[in-house]
């Protein structure tokens, strides 16, 4: 049934009352009987369509669009394993500041997440990755994954977390620093790889939580969005605030914009944030870095002229998140992060995906 505005319904109310006038008018010379017979009939079509009327009227409240949702408390099951396909690309483009081009590279690899018990404060967790073996003769995320694994000794986390499951702590940082050291003292002096090593260590000092962004990077997303308690959100409706970060050692605004939506048929609401880093504050804490590279690309492109050069010595940031959270347990089921960025002349794109299998 097609549900007419209750202007529409008023305005066919009084054609077709001015369209039975009109015709009963035709008929002056019809006795007075039957003028009110056809006052009466008039009077019981316009009640008749009057009816009609309050009822489409009254048909917005029925088929009101959802306004608002409930986002479940995240309570993951205890004990079950829960499985992720992980990808991550990242493209770059120098625009001539070196000879490499444009480059893209791209992993994927297994997460695997158990959640071991609550605690007073959160959850105790298990996060482990499997690599996985990228088609033959392309260039893959994998051997670094993998090496990072042969560095801290371990493919598996163990991680205490708040109650939406960001980390907190890393049980098994210790283990990691230990058995990275281990191999440090195993290498000579000028194995190349001893000075990697090296400089893990100032990323595994206590109370640091690094080997998470190594093991199971798609975490810090889920718990962006997961939600300690029950609460209701608004749906459809995008809300801004500012807020500051941080890049290069300095601080820059932030506009953050949010929004949540239902999709109740496969029973989940989508999280959705982006970050705009102030375009101007970001530049001024890259200045020395720019200049360099636009003089640098200058001398390599002395064709490029004055407005490429301007355009190159700019600075941005956005990053985009999305995040599908059950309606049964409030717990990720899809994570996907874009991270766009500008340098000077340098354009990097991240991209992290996270799927439930």
């Amino acid at each position: 049934m097609v549900k007419l505005p209750r202007r529409s319904c008023y305005a066919l109310l009084a054609r077709l009352s001015l369209e039975r006038s009109c015709a009963g008018g035709g008929k002056a010379r019809q006795n007075q009987g039957a003028r009110a017979d056809f006052h009466r009939k008039s009077l019981s079509s316009l009640a008749g369509f009057s009816l009609v009327a309050l009822a489409l009227a009254g048909g917005h409240s029925a088929l009101a669009v959802e306004l608002t949702t409930r986002l479940p408390a995240y309570r993951p099951k205890i004990g079950v394993e829960r499985v992720y396909r992980v990808e991550i690309e990242t493209s770059a483009d120098s625009h001539g500041l070196t000879r490499a081009g444009e480059k893209s590279v791209r992993g994927e690899f297994t997460n695997s997440l158990t959640v071991l018990e609550p605690t007073l404060s959160g959850f105790k967790m298990r996060w482990r990755l499997t690599p996985k073996e990228p088609p033959p003769g392309q260039p893959s995320l994998t051997e670094i994954f993998r090496d990072r694994i042969q560095a801290f000794g371990a493919d598996m986390i163990e991680v205490e977390t708040d109650p939406r499951g960001a980390a907190k702590k890393i049980d098994n940082l210790d283990a990691m620093r230990k058995a990275v050291e281990t191999r440090i003292e195993g290498l000579k002096s000028d194995d190349p790889a001893k000075e990697r090593l090296q400089s893990l260590l100032p990323r595994l000092q206590p109370g640091s939580l690094f080997p998470m962004d190594v093991i199971a990077p798609a975490a810090r997303l889920f718990a962006e969005a997961q939600t300690p308690e029950e609460r209701e959100a608004d749906l459809g409706m995008p809300q801004t605030a500012n807020a500051e970060g941080h890049s290069n050692g300095a601080s820059v605004p932030i506009k953050l914009t949010t929004r949540y939506d239902k999709d109740e048929a496969h029973g989940f609401v989508t999280f959705t944030s982006t970050k705009v880093f102030d375009s101007n504050a970001l530049t001024e804490a890259w200045r020395e870095v720019i200049d360099r590279e636009t003089k640098e690309l200058a001398a390599r492109r002395p064709e490029a002229s004055a407005e490429t050069l301007a355009e190159y010595s700019r600075a941005s940031l956005t990053i985009t998140t999305t995040v599908r959270l059950s309606l049964d347990d409030g717990s990720a089921t899809y994570a996907e992060e874009i991270v766009d960025n500008r340098i000077g002349p340098a354009f990097t794109r991240n991209v992290l995906r996270a799927t439930r299998e």
